[in-house]
């Protein structure tokens, strides 16, 4: 899950009508399907997690920013804009509290995210000497790199470059 939602581009999507379905989003709806197919499989459909303070905050932060993007916007696409945001950050958040269960699963995910960004970053090392973004045969991404000021502003997998260089200062 990771690995693909690093390495694959935002921009590649899958159109079903006017709704737009990134791959991120596709394979976040395949975790969820796997967590409710197997619990129910176990049986363990019945039992609900309870909410703890951060998941509430988490909650109340979405609705509070959609409404306000919504106002601040006045416009139907505004708001859709905002339940596909929603989707995507509350699935991930719920998804990963429900995968992440012990201190074993916290490491295992952030070994796996830093492998992960060391492949992207090795790509765009590899960007950064030809001008060539190898992630664009995925699509959603340019196949030159930009540049600003003679400098190439590689960004690999990341829509638009500062993305690259902000997820690199987080991790």
């Amino acid at each position: 899950f990771i690995l693909a939602c690093l390495l694959v581009p935002l921009g590649q999507v899958i159109m079903v009508g006017p709704l737009h379905f990134m791959v991120f989003r596709v394979l976040l709806l395949g975790g969820w399907v796997r967590i409710i197919s197997s619990r129910m499989a176990r049986g363990t459909n019945h039992r609900r997690s309870v909410l703890q303070v951060v998941d509430t905050l988490i909650i109340l932060w979405g609705v509070s920013f959609t409404l306000a993007f919504t106002v601040l916007y006045g416009e139907w696409g505004a708001f859709v804009n905002r339940l596909g945001f929603l989707y995507s950050a509350w699935g991930t958040f719920f998804l990963f509290r429900a995968l992440i269960r012990s201190h074993d699963d916290i490491d295992r995910a952030i070994r796996t995210l830093a492998a992960v960004c060391a492949i992207a970053a090795v790509f765009m090392l590899i960007e950064q000497a030809t001008g060539r973004n190898f992630f664009y045969v995925f699509g959603g991404v340019p196949e030159l790199t930009n540049i600003r000021d003679a400098r190439l502003r590689s960004q690999g997998p990341f829509e638009p470059p500062i993305i690259a260089g902000t997820v690199g200062a987080v991790l």
